[in-house]
């Protein structure tokens, strides 16, 4: 029974508080903004993500285009400078073709000392005509004379080497005619370009090194793809075990050469070395001439021809002039 004194309305009856509308108005506005700015952080946060990926993509196109395109351009202006240079130096040899030494018994090939050459600094050029007229990267005829200088104790120090537009000997293999591996590596597809057309090296292909005493020839044997780390590969006698002390006892006059490569044999990549093995053919004095296997690919009359040109006359020199 109600009491009738009692004029508070029963719990159940009273009013809201008049603030109670406007707070759940409020809260109910608030979560809908938060709710309506997550995606639009999340947009912004997407929308600067892609913007990155696109800057990074960008720059390493970049990159990869003036590696491979940039590079080579860039050094040929002293690349044939260097090669001009060191051309002057060499001693002028006789306008005609000169017979190859074969017997390294009767006649064995002169010793040049590379352990007193400086890193960095040229002592040959490599010549291999099966090169000559072939065209480069811009389609331009290629120089084909490889400047070779000696190499460095560390990795890094033989790549500032390559970037010079130059090969690299391997600072401690045989030097060039003697007995075991003289190795060398150039780039492929930068800075010069100088082993682009490696690949295509097949057996009894010639690779001529000229130094200021003497031309040594060398026969291609065979080439291989192996990864970085087979190093066995410029061994002083790749072909041949390695004793239980990890030394060798070459017996024969090898040259190796090496470059950047894919597993497929493309250019565009440096997962794996492209090697060229070859063999000394034959090696003659620089002053008995030119070596005749490079003949055919003379751009000049047979020196033959001209050899007999008056004193008085400016005789072209067929070593710089007309090699490569």
């Amino acid at each position: 029974m109600t009491d009738p004194s009692n004029n508070n309305p029963p719990a159940s009856s009273l009013p809201e508080s008049p603030e109670s509308p406007a707070q759940g108005s409020v809260g109910r506005r608030a979560r809908k903004a938060q709710r309506a700015a997550a995606p639009r952080k999340t947009g912004r946060v997407r929308r600067a993500v892609g913007w990155l990926l696109i800057v990074a993509a960008v720059v390493t196109a970049g990159r990869w285009g003036w590696d491979t395109f940039g590079t080579t351009w860039w050094i040929q202006k002293d690349q044939h400078k260097e090669l001009d240079s060191f051309a002057l130096t060499l001693p002028s040899a006789p306008s005609e073709y000169g017979q190859l030494h074969t017997d390294f018994v009767k006649y064995p090939p002169p010793d040049m000392d590379l352990a007193s050459v400086a890193t960095g600094d040229p002592f040959g050029l490599l010549t291999i005509p099966r090169w000559q007229g072939q065209e480069g990267v811009y389609g331009e005829t290629l120089y084909n004379k490889i400047l070779i200088k000696q190499g460095a104790k560390t990795q890094s120090g033989n790549t500032a080497i390559l970037n010079t537009a130059a090969a690299a000997h391997y600072i401690d293999t045989a030097d060039p005619g003697q007995i075991g591996n003289f190795a060398i590596s150039a780039h492929r597809r930068s800075y010069g370009d100088n082993f682009l057309r490696l690949n295509e090296l097949e057996k009894g292909d010639f690779a001529v090194v000229e130094t200021a005493g003497a031309w040594y020839v060398y026969q291609v044997l065979d080439h291989s793809i192996v990864l970085p780390s087979e190093t066995y590969v410029i061994n002083p006698d790749p072909y041949a075990p390695v004793d239980s002390d990890g030394t060798q006892q070459p017996t024969r006059r090898l040259i190796t050469m090496t470059t950047c490569t894919l597993p497929n044999g493309s250019p565009w990549g440096n997962t794996r070395r492209w090697i060229v093995h070859g063999e000394l053919y034959g090696w003659m004095e620089r002053e008995a001439g030119v070596p005749p296997q490079i003949e055919e690919y003379w751009d000049a009359p047979n020196p033959t021809e001209t050899k007999a040109c008056n004193a008085s006359e400016d005789c072209p020199d067929p070593v710089s002039s007309t090699l490569g």
